[in-house]
């Protein structure tokens, strides 16, 4: 079961990768780790902007002003796999999004 102490994100990580396991009889399973995104998303993080041609996200959290950007980078996958969060610098994140150290 899954607690908010332990999804928060901690200010030493700088990445987040969910998995899929594989269980009997082909069933998939998300891992902690997609749980945890999915937490996050929903209720710690800003949505900042989206790049619909990647499918990519940018998100800031509130606590820091870190930016994270969701992606998929097993997109081959249905659904475009589980999801990946990186941290991202400001500049980064201005270049690939146009976003402001105030946003």
């Amino acid at each position: 079961m899954c607690t908010l102490e332990n999804m928060d994100i901690d200010s030493t990580e700088s990445e987040i990768v969910g998995e899929w396991i594989e269980q009997s009889a082909g069933k998939v399973v998300a891992n902690h780790s997609c749980e945890r995104i999915d937490w996050l998303v929903k209720y710690a993080l800003k949505e900042i902007s989206v790049n619909g041609d990647s499918w990519e996200i940018l998100y800031q959290n509130p606590k820091d002003g870190a930016y994270w950007e969701m992606s998929y980078p097993s997109s081959h996958m249905h659904g475009g796999g589980p999801p990946k969060l990186s941290k991202l610098s400001s500049a980064l994140a201005k270049e690939k999004y146009g976003a402001s150290s105030n946003t």
